[in-house]
């Protein structure tokens, strides 16, 4: 096992601003009133090389005319911006991983639910190795706050970005002397980034938190935003960059515009998504806004083309019910954010109408809400993911799919297309949240199996089953190490079907069907050999003070190179993409080997059908995985075998020993360096936050005396 000792750090040092150097050349493509070049993966013109930055990208597959964009973007910096559009030949489904330096990983316990367990034999029953993965090095993604701030102000004075206007009185006066003072990266954090492929647009959409904290602690801020980036399929940032998409029409005097039938709308990226959140422009004093933890999954939208969703938690007020009396209550809720979709106001997350903003276009947000129940106070960390099986029955993904609980398992399947955010509970069991929750949207081996390989699922997995995956984290308090500790765990999510006969009152027997969910295989912890960096960032050896964490928050790619079989086996060679935070403090990605190989070939042989002989061309008998058996009311047969969550708590048994350990070694890394001295480091930093609080008091004095007179 690699000493956990080697797995700290000190500070990272962030980029200051990638430079992208040559970038993809060219394919001409010719469109409607003048040569537009596509930026395609197939063939290129020589001697072209053609730098995305200051760019408008267009969505491939449309026959677009360029004065109706000219005139969208008249007014805007992007107004004579040269357009580009991939061809729709060079479109792919997902974006090809870089090249990768692979070391072994640690041996990672993982648990299934194959069998009963009792409290004290989980190695005995439950217990499975994955010892063939490979993992590659932490790669921060860039983010230049000096550079995204800028454009912000950019779009705030010379371009009166309405969202700009109304959020900015929260940190107007403080920012503009963050940029005299070179200080933004010690009051503003970003956290919390998951990405999506835009195969339309050939890009990455990197979604993160960005907070701004006047008393520079990140755990404490003044107000929480969902700020967007732009990556090449090299992950090489475009910093500058118009994206044009499908969107909806808001009736007359729409800021959109049409290409036939279809409305058109675009961003300046990077930016912060106008998402609409309840605020008092900061007179409040301590209070924080806006929202928070994002998550972004891909949808098919019944219009048949795909859109990110960004799932966001924020604080919201509404006019509820007590007592006869109308009362105004905040809550903590989830929201489906839809950043390629608009909508006018906020009275959505407002109890009290805002005129002022009534005008105002927004990036569309829904609140999610679970019919007959009553709302709790604080709804967080739901993990979301999409059934390929209805997407195939219904043309497109009518529902997204939630799991709110994993020890004691809750799915939500949630009605995405009506703009209600109505959720019906489908799958429970007893119990609290428990230690172990969300982290990545969970991913859909069904769809990763149908696009990238030629098996059919038939030869795969048991009629009707769908597999998903993802990261989770465990919540350790006070475990050995830190206040709270969280390290990413692998789950496997199962949905079955069952059929069963039942009678009607009126003795009519007819066929019903039952969804079961299940958590079928969790691991421990996995360290990814992360650098961890510590929560206060000028105590580098402190690693057990506040908290420590890597959290994952999403999967940006998952690769299947080849799939075959071998001496009886599976044999996959697929690499996946992991986005992560380390301490609330970075946006970064990792890359793994072998996970799905690991999984299509756990020993307790549950999850998916073991190989034909002799491939995939000839008939062969299959194994069979026995589907959960019911009886004519729909109930479990077989009790709750496979479906207790007791495999969940294993799991969380075998993390507390990797929080121990790793606080040990940790202390005796502290103990070895206390006496270290970064005295002139910290009279350095002291020295330019006074220059700047003597800078910020004087904006203050300027900013009373201009509004006086």
């Amino acid at each position: 096992m690699v000493s956990m000792v080697l797995l700290f750090s000190q500070l990272l040092k962030y980029d200051d601003g990638t430079i992208i150097d040559t970038l993809a050349k060219a394919q001409a493509v010719v469109l409607p009133s003048k040569l537009i070049l596509g930026v395609g993966s197939g063939s290129f013109v020589e001697g072209d090389e053609l730098p995305w930055t200051g760019k408008i990208l267009l969505p491939a597959g449309y026959a677009f005319d360029e004065s109706t964009i000219r005139s969208h973007l008249e007014g805007t910096k992007s107004a004579d911006w040269p357009i580009l559009q991939i061809p729709e030949k060079d479109i792919v489904v997902g974006p090809v991983l870089q090249l990768s330096a692979f070391a072994n990983h640690e041996s990672i316990p993982l648990f299934h639910s194959g069998k009963e367990a009792g409290e004290d034999n989980c190695d005995e029953e439950l217990f499975l190795e994955m010892d063939k993965l490979k993992v590659d090095e932490r790669v921060t993604i860039p983010g230049n706050f000096e550079h995204i701030l800028k454009i912000l102000i950019e779009e705030l004075d010379e371009y009166k970005d309405p969202y700009y206007e109304e959020t900015s009185p929260l940190f107007l006066t403080h920012l503009r002397t963050q940029l005299k003072t070179g200080m933004t990266n010690h009051f503003w954090f970003r956290l919390s980034g998951s990405s999506v492929w835009l195969k339309d647009h050939s890009v990455h959409l990197v979604i993160s938190r960005f907070l701004f904290s006047a008393s520079r602690s990140r755990d404490g801020p003044k107000a929480s935003f969902v700020l967007a980036q732009v990556f090449d399929k090299e992950w090489r940032e475009l910093k500058d960059v118009r994206l044009v998409f499908p969107t909806n029409n808001l009736g007359e005097g729409s800021p959109t515009f049409k290409v036939g039938e279809q409305d058109f709308y675009s961003y300046r990226f990077p930016r912060i998504l106008p998402v609409p959140f309840h605020h008092d422009k900061g007179r409040t004093g301590n209070r924080y806004y806006g929202p928070e933890d994002p998550r972004v999954v891909i949808v098919k939208n019944k219009n048949g083309y795909e859109e990110p969703v960004v799932i966001v938690n924020a604080k919201h007020h509404k006019i509820v019910k007590e007592d006869d009396e109308d009362k105004d209550k905040e809550f903590r809720s989830i929201f489906t954010c839809f950043p390629f979709q608009i909508k006018r106001g906020k009275e959505h997350v407002n109890a009290k109408l805002e005129k002022a903003t009534d005008n105002i276009v927004y990036t569309n947000i829904v609140e999610m809400n679970i019919l007959h129940r009553k709302k709790l106070g604080t709804s967080k960390n739901w993990s979301p993911f999409v059934s390929e099986n209805l997407r195939v029955v219904d043309g497109h993904d009518k529902y997204l799919y939630f799991a709110t609980q994993l020890e004691n398992l809750e799915i939500l399947q949630c009605d995405i297309t009506d703009g209600l955010g109505e959720c019906e509970c489908v799958y429970k069991n007893d119990g609290g949240i428990g230690p172990m929750r969300g982290g990545s949207p969970l991913l859909n081996v069904n769809t990763l199996l149908k696009e990238q390989t030629k098996f059919p699922l038939s030869m795969l997995l048991p009629p009707g089953r769908e597999v998903f995956v993802a990261f989770a984290r465990a919540h350790l308090n006070n475990c050995g190490c830190g206040s709270k500790f969280y390290r990413p765990n692998l789950m496997v999510l199962t949905k079955d079907q069952s059929t069963y006969m039942t009678t009607g009152e009126d003795g009519t027997i007819t066929e019903a069907t039952k969804t079961f969910f299940k958590v079928s295989h969790i691991s421990g912890f996995f360290s990814l050999h992360v650098p961890i960096d510590p929560w206060y960032l000028d105590r580098p050896y402190g690693m057990c003070e506040g908290v420590n964490a890597v959290i994952p928050n999403g999967i940006s790619a998952w690769n299947i190179d080849s799939l075959g079989v071998s001496e009886g086996h599976w044999k996959a060679d697929d690499k996946l993409t992991l986005a992560f935070s380390v301490s609330d403090f970075s946006v970064d990605r990792i890359n793994l080997q072998g996970i799905l190989d690991a999984l299509l070939n756990a020993d307790d042989g549950t999850l998916f059908l073991q190989p034909p002989v002799a491939g995939p061309s000839q008939q062969t008998i299959q194994s069979f995985i026995s589907q959960p058996m019911v009886d004519n009311f729909g109930h479990l047969i077989a009790g709750d075998v496979g479906f207790n969550g007791r495999n969940v708590k294993c799991a969380i048994e075998k993390c507390y020993g990797f929080c121990a350990r790793f606080g040990e070694e940790a202390e005796a890394l502290a103990d070895e360096h206390k006496n270290k001295d970064n005295s002139e480091a910290k009279k350095e930093f002291n020295r330019k936050l006074k220059e700047f609080e003597e800078a910020l008091r004087e904006e203050e004095r300027k900013q009373k005396q201009n509004e006086e007179n």
